[in-house]
């Protein structure tokens, strides 16, 4: 299994709960596809640099987790499928760098 990092932009106009319900939605889709997470990283609202759909804010959230490398094409897939996800960006990290990440 290879290790990821996961930067993800949910819509900053949502409620505080209904915030929660999608990352909850996310760690289970990391979760069935065999998935192993290691840290989730809230980094909260921010100001958008540009409007997305519409939205002027946006939720940031960094996932760090260990996962086969097919599984993450059906991840994105499900991602992209998931309306109040503004942007997604999946890079391939070191075991080193995601233990950085966790401290």
């Amino acid at each position: 299994m290879k290790y990821y990092e996961e930067t993800i932009v949910i819509d900053g106009s949502l409620e505080n709960e209904q915030i929660d319900t999608e990352v909850k939605k996310i760690e289970e889709l990391i979760q069935t596809r065999g998935g192993k997470i290691h840290d989730i990283n809230r980094w909260g609202r921010k100001k958008l640099a540009y409007p997305i759909r519409k939205k002027e804010q946006g939720y940031y959230i960094v996932i760090t987790f260990e996962a086969e490398g097919s599984s993450i094409v059906e991840f994105e897939h499900e991602l992209e499928l998931n309306e109040t996800v503004l942007r997604y960006l999946s890079i391939s990290a070191s075991q080193e760098s995601a233990a950085k990440e966790k401290k």
